[in-house]
């Protein structure tokens, strides 16, 4: 990482960003809370992962027990237990969670969420997810793995902020210069981004969910916390340098926004 990276690692939502994921949430609501272009069926393959067989995404336990259906099918890398392994946030893998052209319904909601969870330390040890492995900051404000997605695809504020919040939450911790990843990873592929009209709720947190899983890749993915630690205190004491140099020649502080680290 270089520069403030992890110093607002895991920093500010881009205006643009939260401004368009509480947008969309409030014209749902408006509607009724019915997301008109989220259609849910029990049929395999469905974007919500109902399959028609297990328990829903409304259960307790859908986070242990909810079928990973397109695993089970071999049209995703993925597996519950284990670390995180680098084919399960490959480029063709967020092209499935984003449901781009040939991608449509390979990547339902549980399984986003589930590539989520190990990339932020949580372990799914004897049927059950903890917490031990995640990043300080971040298992102190969710000590038990978020809805990022909205997996009932109910978007009444009741039912639904809880996995708003956990969204805007994840998002913050994408510094700034990493804010346009995912266009500048996928554009090769044909990705230039979604028009307005086109997002749902469901489009707009499974596209940011990407953007932080290809910082995630860029920057964390195989490092210790103390590793991140060391980074931290290196940039803190090159900061320090460049603060004192610019007060020398009379220079003004630089803006930054604010600070949100997970260590």
């Amino acid at each position: 990482m270089t520069g403030r990276a992890f110093g607002r690692a895991f920093g500010p939502l881009q205006h643009a960003s939260r401004a368009d994921s509480t947008s969309s949430q409030q014209e749902f609501e408006e509607d009724g809370g019915d997301d008109r272009g989220d259609e849910i069926s029990t049929s395999v393959g469905n974007g919500n992962g109902y399959g028609g067989v297990g328990v829903l995404p409304s259960h307790p336990r859908y986070r242990e027990e909810g079928r990973l259906i397109n695993v089970e099918e071999g049209n995703l890398v993925l597996s519950r237990e284990g670390e995180p392994r680098l084919g399960e946030i490959s480029n063709s893998q967020l092209l499935k969670i984003l449901e781009f052209g040939v991608n449509a319904n390979m990547c339902t909601d549980l399984e986003v969420n589930t590539i989520l969870w190990k990339c932020l330390g949580y372990r799914f040890v004897d049927g059950e997810w903890n917490n031990e492995m995640c990043f300080p900051n971040w298992k102190e404000k969710y000590p038990t793995p978020p809805d990022f997605i909205g997996m009932q695809r109910i978007y009444s504020k009741e039912i639904d902020n809880p996995s708003l919040k956990a969204n805007q939450a994840l998002c913050k911790t994408i510094p700034v210069h990493a804010k346009q990843s995912l266009k500048d990873n996928l554009r090769s592929y044909g990705f230039t981004g979604f028009k307005l009209a086109d997002l749902t709720p469901n489009k707009t947190r499974r596209a940011q969910s990407c953007n932080w899983l290809l910082y995630y890749r860029d920057n964390l993915f195989g490092k210790t916390i103390e590793d991140l630690i060391n980074e931290k205190e290196e940039r803190r004491v090159k900061e320090e340098e460049e603060r004192r140099k610019r007060e020398e020649e009379g220079g003004e502080e630089p803006w930054s926004p604010p600070v949100n680290p997970v260590v």
